[in-house]
Formats: structure tokens, C-alpha cells, sequence
């Protein structure tokens, strides 16, 4: 078992185990007291000693690290998807780094991984694509955190008209948790295997809500 911290996730094979989930990446207690950030999902990478050296956004654009008071240490030349929030220098080369947070941003597994495929309800607040992620900020209802697991089921891969499409779904288990108070999640799955050497790729993401209803959403990616 991986334990990060509060405000972040526990993690058991690929299941991730939700700990306050990530209102650490809420900017309320942030807006008297930084200048004007920014935040969003991005990819940082670490240099020879761990030290966060790069961040480029989902817009594809690459800033060296000018300054990480988060004194966040990675594993060398590491690549990690995070929520920060961040400071474009005057130079417009450069960034602060004020907060950093960790999404959920596991590779999706199929379905015939897990011994019991668990669909229990979350609401969606938003998702988009950027980057090659699909990016989604989830709100689950919950009174013990630790008792959520969440994964990224890869129901099938199939050509429609000639675009390939990627049908995923969201695995969680509430455990039985009741409902206390409603926390966000933010989640970022990895899609680069299924972009490889396809000018246009579209991805059906599943999930229950609330009311009991089977939601899907579909995104594109790609310019055809």
C-alpha cells in the first residue's frame, strides 16, 4: 500500500484509496495571499536530483522551474501529472510554483482484471482533453474517504466509421460509506497508447450518477 498524505490518495495496486481526496488543490485559502496564479493540470519533470525543473501545460507549452516552493522531490528525470497552481514569470519563460497536487492518473485496466467490477455513483462537475489526458473533476458524496476506491475500466477499443474509439468507464467502490459531505476528485487518464499513429480518436467515458442513471460522454482528439 502507497499512502501519500491528507488532501491526496492512498494507493493499493491500482485502486486508489481517497483520503480528503484533493481539496488541497482548491484555491480558496490561496487568493489573499499569492499574486495572480494560475491553476491547472499539468505535467512537471524532475531533473538528476528530483528537483521539479519543468512544467508543461495542456496546451503543450514548456516552462523551466524558476522557483518550486513546494520543495517537491521526485525520483530522477521523473515524469508526474499534477493540479498546480503556478506563476508565469515577466519572462514568459519561466514559472513559480506555488502548490502542487497529485490526480488520480492511473492507465485504465480492463475489465477482466478486477474480480468484481464495482459502479458506484459520482457526479460529474467537468472533463475535458488536454495534453493527451482526459481530465475530470468528479464530486463524490462520502463520510470516510479512505473507504473509496476509484480505477479507469477499458471496456473496449473498436473502429466506428473509420475513427478508432476508446470506451472507458469509472470503477469505484464506496465500501458502504454513507453520506456525510461531498469532496472533489480530480482525475487524469493517460491516453497516449490509444493516440498512436491516429489523426482523430474519440473516447466514450461511463459513469453512474446519483439518480441511478449510466452517463456517457464522448471526446474527441485530433484534427480530422
Amino acid at each position: 500500500m502507497y499512502r501519500i498524505t491528507k488532501s491526496s490518495y492512498y494507493l493499493m495496486g491500482a485502486l486508489f484509496y481517497l483520503s480528503i481526496l484533493c481539496s488541497s488543490c482548491d484555491g480558496n485559502s490561496y487568493k489573499n495571499t499569492f499574486p495572480p496564479v494560475l491553476l491547472s493540470f499539468a505535467t512537471v519533470q524532475a531533473d538528476i536530483e528530483g528537483k521539479v525543473a519543468f512544467l508543461v501545460t495542456d496546451d503543450y507549452e514548456m516552462y523551466s522551474v524558476l522557483q518550486d516552493k513546494t520543495n517537491t522531490v521526485l525520483e530522477a528525470k521523473e515524469t508526474k501529472r499534477v493540479v498546480c497552481y503556478y506563476e508565469i514569470t515577466e519572462s514568459k519563460e519561466a514559472v513559480i510554483l506555488y502548490s502542487l497536487g497529485y490526480p488520480i492518473a492511473t492507465e485504465p485496466l480492463l475489465s477482466s482484471m478486477f474480480p468484481e467490477l464495482k459502479q458506484d455513483p459520482v457526479s460529474l462537475q467537468s472533463g475535458w482533453v488536454g495534453n493527451d489526458y482526459l481530465n475530470l473533476l468528479l464530486q463524490i458524496r462520502l463520510a470516510e474517504a479512505s473507504k473509496h476506491k476509484l480505477a479507469f475500466i477499458e471496456e473496449s477499443v473498436v473502429y466506428l466509421e473509420g475513427v478508432k474509439t476508446i470506451f472507458l468507464s469509472l470503477y469505484h467502490d464506496a465500501s458502504d460509506d454513507h453520506f456525510s459531505y461531498t469532496d472533489r476528485v480530480y482525475c487524469s487518464i493517460p491516453l497516449h497508447k490509444y493516440i498512436v499513429n491516429e489523426d482523430l480518436v474519440q473516447v466514450v467515458f461511463s459513469y453512474f450518477d446519483y439518480a441511478g442513471n449510466r452517463q456517457s460522454l464522448v471526446y474527441k482528439i485530433g484534427n480530422k
